[in-house]
């Protein structure tokens, strides 16, 4: 992948949103959703890059919980929009940049403790992270597509 490595000044989680600030101006959205019984997050909603206020990367996950049987729809797992200049090692840099600075806020916020205590902490972050792997390991895959094009 590529060598860019984009700087994070930070991540805060709001119920099942991970929203990622950046250095030099750009901020991601990492969306899950909920099954609406338990909370729990399910999948990935959506994934967003901003640059300023403008989006320039837009990702659908799965945009609705449904039974598992069922499978996606036609706008699920795929890119939306992507603008010019963002290519897939671009976006995938700043999607591994995001999980990273969560994860290590994370451990950081736990180092030292016994395991009982650690257990005990809240990491808000980690489900929407964890259900993103999958759409994000079938990027950088080259499985799934940016729009023609890109």
């Amino acid at each position: 992948m590529s060598a860019f490595r984009p700087v994070v000044n930070s991540v805060k989680t709001e119920e099942t949103t991970v929203i990622a600030k950046f250095q030099d101006g750009h901020s991601v959205t990492l969306a899950g959703y909920d099954d609406y019984t338990s909370k729990a997050t399910e999948g990935l909603r959506y994934f967003w890059i901003f640059k300023q206020r403008s989006i320039v990367v837009q990702y659908h996950g799965q945009t609705q919980p449904r039974t598992r049987f069922l499978g996606p729809s036609e706008d699920e797992h795929r890119f939306i929009q992507v603008a010019d200049g963002y290519t897939r090692d671009l976006i995938v840099a700043y999607w591994e940049a995001t999980i990273t600075f969560a994860d290590n806020e994370y451990l950081a916020k736990i180092e030292g403790l016994p395991s009982d205590e650690a257990a005990l902490v809240e990491h808000p972050a980690y489900t929407v992270i964890r259900a993103s792997m999958y759409d994000l390991n079938y990027i950088i895959d080259g499985l799934i597509p940016l729009p023609k094009g890109r």
